[in-house]
């Protein structure tokens, strides 16, 4: 903001030292106020033997001068344009990959098994129901629990007592077979808080 400060004070400088020139020198005053261009009311272009006095010269040092910074900051000023249009996209290019992120986050979230405390006690008690059951009758119940009740009754059973009931399981039917092999990957993303 303070570059565009910068800029906007420079352009109304120029302007005040231009009008200030343009009334202190009496010819260009006289051809102005008459309508004549700045060369016909001060002979520019014309050959001329007068020599310009020191103030003139000053004047129009500092007239390049201004002109020379205000090309200067007319390509600041595009150089902001550019890097304002380019942080522009790189925002809309960060939003965008942060719906992205959400979205990944969220069909991570539909996979991973969260088990609190609270029904940790009761689960227990169910992992030892079912490693004491025979495995035949425990794939029967299995069955017609949900997959994630199923995976977190697991998370709290034994290895063995685990892997016997899934093998079991998985012998009842191909789709059995499938839903175990469903089952033992949802396995890997049980997260015990």
């Amino acid at each position: 903001m303070s570059v565009i400060k910068i800029i906007i004070f420079s352009v109304v400088l120029f302007i005040v030292f231009t009008a200030v020139l343009i009334f202190a020198i009496p010819s260009v005053r006289q051809g102005v106020l008459a309508g004549k261009s700045k060369e016909e009311a001060t002979g520019e272009g014309v050959i001329q033997e007068k020599k310009m006095t020191p103030d003139e010269e000053e004047k129009d040092r500092i007239i390049k001068m201004l002109k020379e910074k205000e090309k200067e900051l007319a390509k600041r000023e595009e150089t902001i344009v550019v890097q304002e249009k380019r942080i522009s996209s790189l925002r809309e290019e960060v939003e965008s990959l942060k719906k992205t992120v959400e979205v990944y986050q969220d069909n991570i979230e539909q996979y991973v098994v969260k088990i609190d405390e609270s029904k940790g006690k009761n689960l227990k008690k169910l992992a030892e129901v079912f490693s004491k059951m025979a495995a035949e009758d425990a794939s029967q119940i299995i069955a017609n629990l949900s997959d994630t009740t199923v995976v977190s009754i697991f998370a709290f059973m034994k290895d063995r007592s685990s892997a016997r009931l899934l093998g079991t399981y998985s012998q009842i039917s191909e789709d059995s077979s499938l839903r175990a092999a469903h089952l033992s990957e949802m396995m890997k993303q049980v997260i015990i808080k």
